[in-house]
This record gives C-alpha cells, structure tokens and sequence, in this order.
C-alpha cells in the first residue's frame, strides 16, 4: 500500500468530512441565538435582551434585586419602550411565546414592575385561562380574576388586587372556563381594555402560548 497516498486520503477525510457535517448542521438549524438571527428573519424592532440568570430565584427580580444585571436589562426595555410612544394615551402590552415555559409570565411581571417604578400606574393581567401561573409566582389566591369578569359575576373593580409596589395592581385569572376562546372573543374583553384605559397608564397582558392555541391572537385583535 501507498503509505503517504493513504494518510493524505486520511487527512483529506478528517477534515472536510467533519467540516461538511458542520456546515449541513448549522444550514437546517432553525434556532435563534443572537441578534443577527432575528434581524435576518424578520424587520420587527428589538426592544432589548434578558440574560438567562441562576443567581436570582425571585420572580420579582427588578423589586427584589434593582441593582442586577436582569433588573438592568427590564429598566432598557422600558427605555426603549417610551421610543415607540407616540401619545400620551394607556398603552396595552401582550405577552405570549411559542410554547409554555419559555419565560413569558416573568417577563410580564417584571416589565410591570420596571414601568411602576418610573411612576407610571401599571396593571398585569393574567389572560392565561387555560394554564394561569401568574398567582402562583406572586403567591396570591385565584378565586376570582378575568374569569369573573368576562362571565358577568364582578366588576373589575372587586377583582383589582394592589401589589406591594407602589404603582402595581394584579388581576389575576380566576377559575378555569371550559371554553376560554369563546369568552375572549366576546365584547366584555373590549369594554375591559376600554375602563382599564381610564385608570391606568400600562395594561399588561400575560397571555397563553400563541403557538399553541388562538387565545393570544384573539387579544391582539
């Protein structure tokens, strides 16, 4: 055998056989990992990034640890939230993901917190009726919530639960309806976002995953 002609093949093999895969690998990897991913997908505007932290096991992470680096990262959304503002009207923000566990609910929480700390008067509401996780990470009850008021059975004045910040009121979801779609869809959903406008600055929405059912689609209409 040609000694020299098999390690050169050998060689040859080693590197563009592993190079070849990696190339493949990173042409069908569909997943986002920086910046440039989402730029390079879609136009829409990057309000900012929330570093992945072990070191806080809060859910109130702005109100519990200000000075960290994910309570920073909350302060420059809201910063550059004020940039798409055009007047001086309350401002309703939905939260959603493509799936559950991928941070929504505590991006909710923690942006309400961020804007009840500038002074603006800020209302979450957990629009979750199907898996509602908003009273579990601030520890309240959820007797009574959304539910109640889409059904008729409260105003929302009974169901408005003050936070301990200054500036920060709870609606919390209430009880599981068997048809949650069909009570977002209804006009009491409307006349909802349109008494909370009166009262409040920032109206926050802690809506189901949007890649698994309608209901986030339902409250973007």
């Amino acid at each position: 055998p040609n000694r020299k002609m098999t390690y050169m093949i050998a060689i040859l093999l080693g590197i563009f056989l592993p190079l070849t895969m990696f190339v493949f690998f990173d042409f069908i990897d569909d997943t986002i990992r920086n910046k440039e991913d989402v730029k390079s997908a879609t136009q829409i505007p990057i309000m900012g990034f929330i570093p992945e932290s072990t070191r806080i096991n809060s859910y109130l992470a702005l109100l519990e640890n200000p000075k960290s680096a994910l309570a920073e990262a909350f302060r420059i959304i809201r910063t550059n939230l004020s940039f798409f503002q055009k007047d001086s009207s309350s401002y309703i923000i939905l939260f959603t993901s493509t799936v559950a566990k991928e941070g929504k609910t505590f991006c909710a929480i923690n942006l309400a917190s961020a804007l009840a700390a500038s002074g603006k008067k800020t209302i979450l509401l957990g629009f979750d009726l199907r898996k509602p996780q908003l009273h579990n990470y601030l520890d309240l009850q959820n007797n009574k919530g959304v539910t109640n008021y889409l059904l008729g059975t409260n105003n929302i004045k009974e169901l408005i639960i003050p936070s301990k910040q200054e500036n920060l009121f709870i609606v919390n979801s209430g009880p599981i309806p068997p048809n949650p779609a069909e009570l977002i869809e209804t006009e009491k959903t409307k006349s909802l976002m349109a008494e909370l406008r009166q009262d409040f600055d920032y109206i926050i929405l802690d809506a189901p995953p949007v890649g698994l059912v309608a209901d986030a689609q339902l409250l973007q209409q």
